[in-house]
Formats: C-alpha cells, structure tokens, sequence
C-alpha cells in the first residue's frame, strides 16, 4: 500500500513543480510583451514628437540701440497687454496705443536672432517664432527660448493660439505641432510633414495653410484638404496659401492669385483673381493686402466678397492707395519714415571721416583735437537718435515730435 502512495506523491509534486514553471514562464513572458508594448509605444511617441529643450533670458534694462541702420520687414502683429508688438527682422517691437515704438528687442538683449516669423498670444504670455529656429515665450520680465537638438524639426513659421490654451505650431518640415512644455506634439499624420505657412481660427473650426499642398480645414473633428482643381470650377486658386482668414461661416484663403471663399467646408468663390494676396483680415470689412496696396472688400447681404478685377478699369471694391505707393497709415511704424535712418547713416559716414582725420599724424595737433572732438559729439548724436527713433534724438520730447 505504501508503494503506492509514493508513486502518486512524486506524480503530484511533479504536477505542482510544473505548474509553477508554467506559471513562472508566463508572467515572464508577459513581462517581456509589456516591455516590447511600451518600447514600441514610445518609439512611437519619439517618431511624432519634438523633444525641446530651453532656457531662460532676461533682457536688458534699457531699450537697446542699432547703429546701423536696417529696412524693416515686418511678418506679424498682434496686441497683448493694451500693447501692440510687431515680430520683424530687427527684432520684436512693441508700440503703445498713440503708435509710438517703447521698446526693441533684439539679439542685443539675448535673444537668439533678430529674425522672427510668428506672433500669438495668450493671457498669461506672448508667444514668438524664431528664426531659423525655435519658439520664445514672453510674459514681460523675461524670455524662455524652446529649441530642438535638430533645427529642422522646429523651423516655426506660423502660430495659433486656441481659446483653451492649446498652442498650435506651424513648421516648416515637421507639419503642425501642439504645444506641450518640454515637447510638441504632431497634430495628425496627414499633415505631419508639411510647410506651413498659415494657421486661423479656435476650437470650433481652424484653417492651416501650406506653402504647396492647398489648405486644411479641421471641423467637427474632420480634416479636409482643398487644393487647386483642374479647370475653373471649384478648388483653390493655387496650392500656395499666403494667408486664412474668416469665420466658422465663412473662411478666406489668400494664394499668389486670388482669394478663395469656403463656406461650411465646401469652396464655393473665387474673388480678387490675378492679384497676389499677401495678407487678409476678415471682418465686417475683410481687407487684403495685395502687391497693388491694400484693398478693402466689400460685403454683400449673401456675406460674399466683391470680386476684384486687376485688368479692368473698374474696381467694386475700394483701394486704400495706388498701386504704385505704399498704403497710407503703415509709414507710422516703419523705422525710416521720418528721415531718422537716412540721417543716422550720413552721421556714420561723417564719424568715419572725423576719424580717420584725427587719426592722421600729418595733421597738426590742434586740428587732431577738433576733430576727435567733433567725432566724439557725433556718436553721440547717433546714439540719441538710435534711442528716439527721431531725427532731432532726445531734443524730440522738448518740441514735440
């Protein structure tokens, strides 16, 4: 009897030492495809994300000053804290309500470059494109400079800042990106690897311009592209878009030829065709700017844009100025439009020649000294205007310019 019972003991130690081995195997097993899940979820992740990094800088006390003078180009602006602030190639400008320029900031202040491609804010800060790479994040004391190992991956070109707080991020190879701290995110495949140029609207509907594939309109969760159609009817103007603007009734994208008009997510007109449309701005009274000024076009009871006609001698809409001059109400932010860069860049040529003549031994020791005086009262001079942005420098406060 004996005999037998040991038998069945070593069957049944058998059995459990097996199903312990089993048991151990599988939660082994299990361990290895959760380590494989998460790696490929991650790897997933990297693939669709921009990794940032970023630092802090703090400007400068005092408004800083160029010496050499620079034409301005301007690429956006947008008012934050009862200030309006101007990204262009010399920098950020900020102007007061009276359209007076307070302060420049410019790689003089550490910032990483004086070239700036987009503007947007937020409540609690103002957002900048940095070229050619890199986003800033301003809130008035002080910046926070965002940047990738890879400058590619984070070339802004657009920005738009959503109601919610959401931080949406044109770019030129790497599509649309969401904001997200220490990294931005891709919006969706279909657009990953776009160049986008522009971005409008909030979390109802938002329009994305692309410099070659058309525009996207994401609506009701739907992405849908529009590009040029072949023939007239129906599709864009051309697949470059240069500016979006509009509604959720009715969205405008500007292209290099015209202005295409999109209602319920379906292109319906086409207006200003043949004229090159470098920004728009919708409202009662949408305005384009185009290469013969600005134009504004009128609405209709339908809320559809009067067509413009560059052939014809008549034009529905009305134009702001001809063709051939700049608009009238846009000289008051540009640099030279008072004469104070034309006169800063005669006072250099006049500081170069005072001196290399104080400079020059052959000259008596008297002379030597004039013009080193002379030279010394003319960098001055330059300084003052740099700072007043005025052709009489600080002297412009005590007679009112």
């Amino acid at each position: 009897m004996s005999m037998l019972v040991r038998p069945r003991r070593l069957a049944l130690s058998i059995a459990l030492l097996l199903l312990v081995g089993t048991a151990l195997g599988l939660l082994r097993f299990k361990r290895s495809v959760d380590r494989t899940l998460i790696s490929s979820h991650q790897e997933v992740i990297d693939q669709h994300s921009v990794y940032l990094k970023s630092r802090v800088i703090i400007p400068q006390a005092t408004a800083g000053f160029s010496l050499l003078p620079a034409t301005l180009a301007a690429s956006s602006g947008v008012f934050h804290q009862d200030h309006l602030f101007v990204a262009s190639n010399v920098g950020l400008l900020q102007f007061d309500q009276s359209g007076r320029e307070v302060r420049r900031y410019s790689a003089l202040d550490g910032l990483p470059s004086n070239h700036l491609t987009a503007l947007a804010s937020t409540p609690d800060a103002l957002w900048i494109g940095v070229g050619p790479q890199g986003l800033l994040r301003f809130t008035g004391a002080q910046f926070e400079y965002f940047y990738a190992d890879k400058a590619s991956d984070f070339e802004v070109t657009a920005l738009l800042a959503l109601p919610s707080g959401e931080l949406w991020i044109g770019t030129k190879q790497r599509g649309l990106l969401v904001f997200q701290g220490n990294r931005a995110v891709e919006f969706a495949p279909a657009i990953s690897s776009r160049f986008i140029t522009a971005l409008q609207g909030d979390h109802r509907q938002a329009v994305v311009g692309t410099f070659n594939d058309g525009a996207w309109v994401y609506r009701h969760g739907i992405l849908s592209q529009f590009k040029k159609a072949a023939g007239d009817s129906g599709g864009l103007l051309d697949d470059q878009v240069t500016s979006v603007a509009g509604n959720l009734e009715a969205v405008y994208v500007g292209t290099p030829l015209g202005v295409t008009e999109i209602q319920n997510g379906k292109d319906s007109k086409h207006f200003a065709k043949g004229l090159m449309i470098r920004s728009l701005t919708a409202g009662e009274k949408p305005i384009a700017a185009t290469d013969r000024g600005l134009v504004r076009l009128t609405l209709r009871a339908q809320l559809r844009l009067e067509s413009v006609h560059p052939d014809s001698t008549q034009i529905d809409s009305e134009s702001f100025s001809p063709p051939s001059e700049a608009p009238s109400g846009i000289n008051c932010l540009l640099p030279g439009s008072n004469g104070w860069l034309a006169l800063k860049l005669a006072l250099l040529v006049t500081y170069i020649g005072l001196g290399v003549a104080a400079l020059r031994e052959r000259n008596t020791p008297p002379v030597r000294t004039a013009t080193f005086a002379l030279a010394l009262l003319v960098f001055a001079c330059m300084i003052s205007i740099a700072r007043a942005h005025h052709p009489l420098g600080v002297m412009s406060t005590w007679f009112g310019g």
